[in-house]
C-alpha cells in the first residue's frame, strides 16, 4: 500500500496531496513548497504536515531523518518547544490563530504540550479524568474551525461539534461520529 498524506488549506482550493512518491499543491505556502521542490521533505519520508488555517505558519516532519521544517515566521515559543523535543514529536496541531493555540503530542510519552482556549482546555482535563490512561493514548487533538475537534486516540476517537454543525442536517461531520 502507498502512502498517503492530504493537508487542508484555507479554502477548497487550497490543498496538499501526497501519494506514493509525488505531491500535488494548490494555493499552498511557498516556503514549504520549495522545500518540498528541493528534496527537503519527499513524499515517502514526510509524516505530517500542519497548517495554521490562515496558512501564515506550517511544521512538517522528515520521518527519516527526525528533521522538522518550519514556516519563517513560527513564534518562536512553539519552535522552542518542537526543536527541544525533537526526536520525540508525534504531531502538531494548530487552531485559533488569533489565540496562539496549538497542541503538540509526542512519542514514547504520555506527555503533550499546548496553549489551547478555555472549552477545549476544560474538555481535555474532563477526558483525562474521565477516560483511563487517556495521556498515553491520544494520538493527536486535531483543532477545526469553531469549537468542532477531535481526540485522535489509539483506540478511536473522541469528536466535539459546534452548534452550527449539530444543527445542520447535511453538514457530513456527525454523519461520521
Amino acid at each position: 500500500m502507498e502512502n498517503m498524506l492530504v493537508v487542508f488549506g484555507s479554502s477548497p482550493e487550497s490543498y496538499l496531496v501526497g501519494c506514493g512518491r509525488r505531491f500535488s499543491w494548490k494555493n499552498f505556502p511557498q516556503s514549504l513548497t520549495e522545500i518540498i521542490q528541493s528534496g527537503g521533505l519527499t513524499m515517502p519520508n514526510t509524516a505530517w504536515i500542519s497548517v495554521t488555517r490562515d496558512m501564515k505558519n506550517w511544521v512538517a516532519l522528515n520521518r527519516m531523518t527526525a528533521k522538522r521544517y518550519f514556516s519563517p515566521g513560527l513564534e518562536s515559543g512553539i519552535r522552542d518547544q518542537l526543536l527541544g523535543i525533537q526526536s520525540n514529536v508525534k504531531h502538531v496541531s494548530f487552531g485559533d490563530a488569533d489565540f496562539g493555540e496549538f497542541v503538540v503530542t509526542r512519542y514514547y510519552s504520555s506527555a503533550w504540550y499546548g496553549r489551547l482556549r478555555s472549552p477545549l482546555l476544560a474538555e481535555s482535563k474532563t477526558l483525562q479524568r474521565d477516560r483511563p490512561n487517556f495521556d498515553g493514548n491520544l494520538e493527536a487533538i486535531i483543532i477545526g474551525q469553531g469549537e468542532n475537534h477531535i481526540y485522535a486516540l489509539t483506540n478511536g476517537f473522541v469528536a466535539y461539534f459546534d452548534d452550527a454543525v449539530d444543527a445542520d442536517p447535511d453538514h457530513p461531520l456527525p454523519k461520521v461520529s
